[in-house]
């Protein structure tokens, strides 16, 4: 599942180009996806059908229309 409904939602956050925390970040969550945490924080708190399969940088837009 995409996050958002009925269209895919990007998430965003912004960090200062260049200094290193976008990839953290990006690797962190992954990490959560991959074991599991994720997907038990969003069931604790009803959001599983936001759920996104993996955390990516600067990933396309949304369609225009």
């Amino acid at each position: 599942m995409d996050g958002g409904w009925p269209l895919k939602a990007s998430i965003a956050a912004t960090t200062k180009k260049g200094n290193g925390f976008a990839a953290a970040a990006q690797a962190g969550l992954n990490h959560l996806i991959e074991d599991g945490s994720y997907a038990r924080i969003l069931d604790r708190w009803g959001l599983s059908a936001e759920a996104v399969q993996m955390s990516e940088l600067n990933p396309a837009g949304l369609p225009k229309k």
